[in-house]
């Protein structure tokens, strides 16, 4: 029965290690429980903390779907956590929508390609659609996708009621599986009908940057009011920049990496947003992601 099994140990008394050479499979989605009974004579200062942090430092992975040993090592980011092999994400181009042509007022089909990597199978995988800020419909959940399929085909139905829509699914949303790359996790799709796209080329430079970097845009028309927002990855916010400029054609605005309190913000990726409103109050925005990096 393989949950009454015993693994066999070692223990290094110099390093202060227990290793498992023989351990239960662990795939993401599935739960178990394996009790480990540690008889501790005396301990001293924090040694106890430190031993139950140690059994999750290092993780080997060395069967496949099929069985097959192929080693393959993790070592999580943070030292009470195990990080599995596997990488849900996005390619540019995987949220489509299936209509040509589509109007205002039509229901179309939006369509997310879900790929994945790694060597273990994700289970109830989550998707979720947003119209900017405004989810779309509700969770969609993957039951099951394996490395082999290489990719999910996810699609919510959508009324189009402006023509400009910034749309974008997020897969894991809230960061469930602890991948390997959670960098990949959003793709966006700029819908348009009629006036076309108010805000174009939209980038940051230098990026990644030090201790400088400039936002620059080309605005399709003049707008009343410009802002761009600065978060993490978790959404948190960093920085807001309202009276940025609103001309028609090139606009810049320049920043020196300090967020809304006056401090350097970490290295690392972020994701800002630029915001325009029109005469008519009818709002556009891009998102967009920067590095810092010193």
């Amino acid at each position: 029965d393989v949950y009454k099994r015993q693994y066999p140990y070692n223990y290094t008394e110099a390093t202060k290690t227990v290793r498992w050479p023989d351990f239960a499979h662990i795939p993401p989605g599935a739960e178990r429980i394996i009790p480990v009974y540690i008889n501790v004579d005396k301990t001293e200062a924090d040694d106890l903390l430190r031993l139950f942090y140690a059994f999750a430092v290092e993780f080997y992975d060395s069967i496949d779907q099929y069985g097959e040993v192929i080693g393959v090592h993790y070592r999580p980011e943070h030292p009470d956590t195990i990080y599995y092999g596997v990488d849900l994400f996005f390619n540019e181009g995987d949220l489509t929508c299936a209509e040509q042509n589509p109007s205002v007022g039509d229901v179309i089909n939006l369509n997310a390609k879900v790929r994945i990597d790694g060597n273990t199978t994700a289970k109830n995988v989550l998707v979720r659609f947003f119209d900017g800020e405004e989810q779309i419909a509700t969770d969609q959940i993957i039951i099951e996708l394996d490395p082999p399929d290489s990719f999910a085909i996810v699609s919510v139905p959508f009324e189009i009621k402006s023509d400009y829509h910034l749309l974008y699914a997020i897969v894991d949303p809230d960061s469930l599986f602890g991948e390997l790359d959670e960098t990949n996790n959003v793709v966006k799709l700029e819908l348009m009908t009629g006036k076309g796209a108010p805000i174009q080329q939209v980038v940051n430079f230098p990026n990644p940057f030090k201790d400088y970097t400039e936002f620059t845009y080309i605005l399709g028309k003049s707008m009343t009011d410009v802002s761009i927002k600065v978060f993490t990855l978790r959404g948190r916010h960093v920085r807001t920049f309202d009276m940025c400029p609103t001309e028609l054609g090139y606009n810049a605005y320049g920043w020196d990496g300090r967020d809304n309190r006056g401090d350097q913000i970490a290295n690392g990726t972020y994701i800002y947003k630029v915001v325009a409103t029109d005469e008519d109050g009818e709002k556009y925005e891009v998102i967009e992601r920067l590095v810092r990096m010193r």
